[in-house]
């Protein structure tokens, strides 16, 4: 079974070694927000814990165009999802 730590892995193999926040309804990297019109989802995984819900997660592999960066968000997956964090990624997908 793939981990959380196998997929960070993997993503940053491909490219994708930045790691972004989401804070106040927007997506940041190194403190600076980031134009949603630039960012696209390129792929999303659903990590699952052997037997904890809290290791239930989503991982997204996001590019922004402008800057170019690669880089991943991770959200809670279920009861424990940031609502919106679910609705920010709704939008840019």
């Amino acid at each position: 079974m793939e981990t959380l730590l196998d997929r960070i892995n993997i993503l940053k193999v491909q490219g994708y070694d930045n790691q972004f926040v989401f804070k106040n309804g927007k997506l940041y990297h190194d403190n600076k927000k980031l134009d949603t019109h630039y960012l696209q989802i390129d792929e999303t995984f659903r990590i699952e814990g052997d037997s904890n819900p809290n290791e239930e997660v989503i991982v997204y592999a996001i590019t922004c165009k402008q800057p170019h960066l690669k880089g991943i968000l991770i959200d809670s997956f279920g009861m424990y999802a940031e609502i919106d964090k679910e609705k920010f990624i709704e939008k840019i997908s």
